[in-house]
């Protein structure tokens, strides 16, 4: 039952019990004292007429009244004169009720005074209720007077007999007994009056009350129900409703005030929680430093596509060279490369293109409907080309390229790591082949499986004296002489044989290895050149190149200043080759390259051209040589954007007082167009390809004899 009908009942019961005891009470009150009052008029009008009574027997008494006519007079004044029938009316100026009256009679039982039955002796008359009325009523006269109650017929109705009291009280002139008698119905008639007063009061009062109560419980109830029924929408989760409007400033309105309080809090606690719960799930499915969907969004996005049985592309992007950016420019500069990286991507496709990072560097696009080369191709050279424009990052502009590797989906059924698998294996294939993209091909599979065992046999390698190195020469390309040596580092496998270099270099920059093999590689050669000074070729000087891992670990100056006490070999015969992109963090490579300067190393810049794009370095660093790469070199006849670049190399070198040497030469006219460049020295196949220490003491005069040949034919 809803609680304002609760409300109503019980104030309607508190409301009406206390009201009807109080009319029950009342009306008895009122009844009982009507009753008295009723016995009072009875006594007063007997005492009255009593008094009449004297006041005429005196008169009779001095002989101005006969007896006769005073008792007549008596007769007529409390009920009137006889009319034919010789009976008497009801006197109503008497206050007897309907059918009250005062008669009188004598001590015998005869009626002296009647309205229908004077004259008559009523000393025998029973009444129906077994009562002789008219000896009770001479009996209580006798005693003084008092009170009789019987049942007694209405003048006007004799067949009716009505309970009647009558007070009778005796004369002591006339010895009259003088009684007034009324019917009850007649008696309690105030009584019943006062009652219906009651009742009407009541009834007007309960319906003031109701009237008032459904008001009050409207009002007091509303704010409860209103808590009742948002309580019930707060179970269903559903905090929507706008806070209850307080009316008043009683428990209730306090109550509310309260809810609205607890309900705003768990709200806002609810929204915090949920926001908490969007956050967890949003770093759980997404990468924190680009906003990028993350490996574990990627994997549930490609079974959603496979599931749906249409076909797409897989593209993985692996940032290239990023390791040794992190290394060169710290954590805070990569991140953002990392970041503009993902920006580019971001702006680059429309929205059903599905772009999320991997881990590290590596990123992947999948790619609705493209399953055709031709369309592969021109997005992968869309993506190279964003990703290639300058890269503006803080005060540096960078040149970031990306490889790709792919696999098409062609409702084939494949796992979703199987799937990511190939895609891997067609990137390291592109970067094995230093191609900007490759699809995934079957054949595949076999080489990355001889990856793996290459990796694990690569850590092996040092303990085994399987790598080593060979050494070719670099000539000065006007004299024919040879002035150095560039250490090359191989590796001889006894079961696969000779491994290219393009091969477990990226390998050993992955997995660390590069720190003791590029120890390994500065120890032997400058055991190797000191060994061939000794020999007679003091002169020469000998080439290694850094790693970018060797050029930011932190003993590098103690090891390479240990490594020349070691064997003995002065500084000024080491060159140090490293690469542009090491020159990004310009305080580490500026406090780096003095303190190896202090050494009495040389330093060369290899591959120039190819990297970092700031030339900024090259005139506040202790730079000694800058190497010409020599995919330059490669068309450098045919290619006139390779001419161009090559000539503003040199001419830049020569502004700046540094030498240059070109890598990569094979033919004479290439070093023909090199020398017309006033390029001073030159390294390639065309003098020598790189030798093994033994043999190159063996062909030493042949190989001097080729440069001093070479050179004379391009001095006539």
């Amino acid at each position: 039952m809803p609680i304002r009908i609760k409300l109503i009942i019980m104030s309607l019961l508190f409301l009406a019990v206390p009201s009807l005891l109080i009319g029950i009470i009342g009306y008895q009150s009122s009844r009982n004292s009507l009753k008295t009052l009723g016995a009072e008029s009875l006594q007063t009008d007997v005492r009255m007429t009593i008094e009449m009574i004297e006041a005429l027997d005196k008169q009779v008494k001095t002989g101005k009244v006969l007896l006769e006519d005073a008792q007549e007079q008596v007769k007529e004044a409390i009920l009137g004169k006889k009319d034919a029938n010789g009976n008497r009316p009801i006197n109503p100026r008497l206050n007897l009720g309907k059918h009250g009256f005062i008669f009188i009679i004598n001590s015998a039982g005869v009626e002296l005074a009647h309205p229908n039955f004077e004259g008559m002796d009523v000393w025998e008359i029973k009444t129906t209720d077994g009562v002789y009325s008219t000896k009770e009523v001479v009996r209580a006269a006798n005693n003084g007077g008092g009170f009789v109650t019987y049942e007694w017929p209405l003048p006007d109705n004799p067949n009716v007999h009505i309970p009647k009291i009558t007070y009778a009280e005796k004369d002591p002139n006339w010895d009259w007994i003088v009684c007034a008698g009324a019917y009850l119905p007649d008696f309690n008639a105030g009584a019943n009056r006062v009652l219906y007063i009651l009742l009407f009061t009541l009834g007007i009062s309960l319906l003031a009350g109701v009237i008032v109560i459904l008001w009050f419980s409207k009002k007091m109830t509303k704010p409860i129900i209103q808590v009742a029924e948002q309580v019930k929408l707060i179970a269903r989760g559903d905090y929507t409703q706008e806070p209850i409007e307080i009316t008043s400033k009683d428990e209730i309105g306090e109550l509310v005030l309260n809810f609205n309080i607890m309900k705003e809090n768990q709200k806002k606690a609810i929204l915090k929680q949920k926001e908490y719960q969007e956050r967890i799930e949003y770093m759980a499915f997404h990468d924190d430093l680009t906003k990028l969907p993350n490996l574990r969004y990627i994997k549930e996005k490609l079974t959603q596509e496979m599931q749906s049985h249409k076909p797409f592309t897989l593209l993985i992007l692996d940032v290239d060279r990023f390791k040794q950016s992190n290394e060169a420019l710290g954590h805070s500069i990569a991140d953002l490369i990392l970041k503009s990286v993902a920006d580019r991507l971001k702006e680059q496709f429309p929205s059903h293109v599905f772009v999320g990072r991997l881990t590290g560097d590596e990123f992947a696009i999948i790619y609705p409907g493209l399953n055709q080369e031709d369309e592969w191709i021109s997005v992968c050279k869309q993506i190279q080309s964003r990703i290639n424009e300058p890269l503006q990052v803080k005060n540096l502009l960078l040149n970031v390229s990306v490889t790709i590797g792919s696999v098409v989906y062609n409702n084939n059924k494949i796992e979703v790591d199987e799937f990511l698998k190939h895609a891997n294996m067609a990137l390291m294939e592109a970067q094995q082949q230093q191609v900007p993209f490759q699809m995934y091909q079957p054949s595949m599979d076999g080489k990355a499986f001889d990856r793996l065992v290459l990796e694990n046999h690569l850590h092996h390698a040092l303990q085994r004296n399987e790598l080593r190195l060979v050494y070719q020469p670099q000539v000065d390309i006007g004299t024919g002489q040879i002035q150095g040596v560039e250490a090359l580092l191989r590796w001889h496998h006894p079961s696969y044989g000779f491994i290219s270099p393009a091969e477990f270099i990226p390998i050993a920059e992955n997995t660390g290895l590069i720190i003791p093999i590029g120890e390994w590689v500065l120890r032997t050669a400058c055991r190797q050149i000191k060994e061939w000074h000794d020999q007679g070729l003091s002169f020469l000087q000998i080439a290694v190149n850094l790693s970018s891992r060797q050029f930011y670990s932190q003993d590098l100056i103690e090891t390479v200043k240990g490594i020349l006490l070691e064997t003995g070999l002065p500084p000024g015969d080491l060159e140090l080759e490293i690469t542009e992109s090491m020159m990004m963090n310009m305080e580490h490579a500026s406090k780096t390259l003095q303190d190896l300067k202090h050494l009495g190393c040389k330093i060369a810049i290899d591959d120039f051209g190819t990297g970092y794009s700031s030339l900024n370095y090259l005139k506040h660093l202790p730079i000694h040589r800058l190497k010409i790469d020599q995919s330059f070199i490669r068309d450098l006849a045919e290619n006139e954007q390779d001419d161009t670049i090559v000539s503003t190399i040199i001419s830049m070198a020569q502004h700046l007082q540094l030498d240059v040497i070109a890598e990569g030469v094979e033919t004479p006219e290439q070093m023909d167009i090199l020398r017309k460049k006033q390029c001073t020295h030159v390294q390639g196949y065309l003098y020598s390809p790189p030798l093994a220490p033994e043999n190159f003491l063996q062909q030493w005069d042949q190989l001097l004899q080729k440069a001093n040949t070479l050179a004379s034919e391009l001095n006539e």
